[in-house]
């Protein structure tokens, strides 16, 4: 069992009993449970190899660093000769840096299941994600989805909405395919399905069908009485 503890202190001619302001480098101090915490080796950053200060073996916990030119590090555990698990903090050198999380499969060897962006956009299942916040490789599962939307469409209900007429309904299917305000299957293929705005349109849809309804109600209950006389 390993616990491993980050501090900042002075590096100053590579004494740690100098505390002058100058400038600070992360030391990382390796814990052995096996000797009751009594091992304690300090490395300076800038010492450390590629493999860092714990090396990935058959069995155990690792930390590795790439210090030099990659700036990346890498904390899991290991078991028959794979990755399990690891959590890993990538810069490679750029300006930026992302979190990778990953986990291992029954074959063995870690794979990645969830990555952090510089930006802050999170993947999952996937590290794309395009100009969405949250971007999800597969099915996602819950309970319940509560989608936030500024419209709605009640504004059928107004008196001063032009209700179409199902003529122009049915011109517009011969033409086009689909219903108006409604996108074609090729639109939602290309951009998928916002569906706080599919779901105004598709309540205004039942909202204008309710209105054919009616209509066509009072036109039967005109016939009905008309016939009776």
């Amino acid at each position: 069992m390993y616990i491993f503890a980050i501090i900042k202190i002075d590096e100053t001619n590579n004494k740690l009993d100098e505390m002058k302001i100058t400038t600070l480098t992360t030391i990382f101090l390796t814990f052995s449970a096996l000797s009751g915490f009594s091992q304690i080796t300090p490395q300076i950053e800038s010492t450390l190899g590629t493999e860092g200060n714990v090396s990935e073996k058959t069995h155990g916990v690792y930390l590795v660093s790439e210090n030099y030119y990659e700036r990346n590090i890498r904390l899991g555990v290991s078991n028959d000769s794979y990755t399990r698990g690891e959590i890993a903090i990538e810069n490679n050198n750029s300006s930026g840096a992302k979190i990778i999380f990953k986990t291992s499969t029954t074959k063995g060897g870690a794979i990645d299941r969830m990555t952090i962006n510089d930006d802050g956009k999170v993947g999952i299942g996937t590290d794309e994600t395009g100009n969405h916040t949250l971007a999800v490789e597969g099915s996602i599962g819950s309970r319940e989805v509560i989608v936030e939307g500024s419209g709605w469409s009640d504004f059928v209900f107004e008196n001063d909405y032009q209700l179409p007429t199902l003529k122009d309904v049915e011109t517009h299917i011969n033409e086009y395919g689909h219903l108006k305000d409604i996108p074609s299957a090729k639109e939602i293929g290309t951009d998928g399905i916002p569906l706080g705005e599919m779901d105004a349109k598709l309540l205004q849809k039942i909202e204008e069908l309710t209105l054919y309804i009616i209509d066509l109600n009072k036109k039967i209950e005109s016939l009905e009485a008309n016939s009776k006389n």
